[in-house]
């Protein structure tokens, strides 16, 4: 082997190994699936639900006592780092129906990045609406009149019981977020803060 080759293939390995070195101590890893094993919580479980956004992939990871959702990153197209835990919590007033969580980060920008993440084990919610509304009546169904009170507003389709969002929204509209499972017609079928 000529002396340049094995110059440049050394550098080649040495520049690979700091690579790997410094992205291990930043937590990134070389494979999505390890990279949710190794997250909190580090217990098995399974990806049931995913969903790209841009980078970013939202992942529902399925334990046996509780769901939690996992912001997924990527870097330079081969490290993955989970960002972002949280568990999916039953509601109040509707503990056998919805599970829901929302998170937020702030970002460089001096916005939010929020993750909504919804679950259900009703066929009949085929759509979830999230919004800030101030009303403190959740059982509102009038989509006119959510809108009209929300800063923020979003409309999710329920797919495989699972419905998430990753967005960025500006700090003053986060607050009271509402989840409202609707069927096909618009019909409320459960809600809760």
């Amino acid at each position: 082997m000529n002396p340049k080759r094995s110059r440049i293939l050394i550098y080649s390995v040495c520049v690979f190994l700091l690579l790997v070195y410094f992205g291990n101590r930043s937590g990134y890893v070389f494979s999505e699936s390890k990279a949710l094993k190794e997250a909190y919580p580090r217990e098995d479980g399974e990806a049931v639900y995913h969903q790209a956004f841009g980078k970013d992939k939202i992942v529902i990871w399925k334990m046996e006592d509780m769901d939690f959702v996992k912001l997924v990153t990527k870097k330079w197209g081969f490290l993955y780092r989970v960002s972002e835990t949280s568990p999916l919590a039953p509601s109040a007033n509707e503990p056998n129906t919805i599970q829901r969580t929302w998170s937020a980060q702030l970002n460089a920008n001096k916005m939010y990045d929020i993750i909504f993440a919804f679950s259900t084990i009703n066929p009949e919610i085929k759509r979830v609406i999230i919004s800030n509304d101030s009303f403190s009546n959740v059982e509102e169904d009038n989509l006119e009149v959510i809108k009209s009170d929300s800063t923020v507003y979003i409309e999710l389709p329920v797919r495989s019981g699972y419905a998430v969002s990753y967005q960025e929204i500006n700090p003053k509209d986060n607050r009271g977020f509402v989840f409202r499972g609707m069927d096909n017609n618009g019909h409320l079928i459960a809600a809760t803060r």
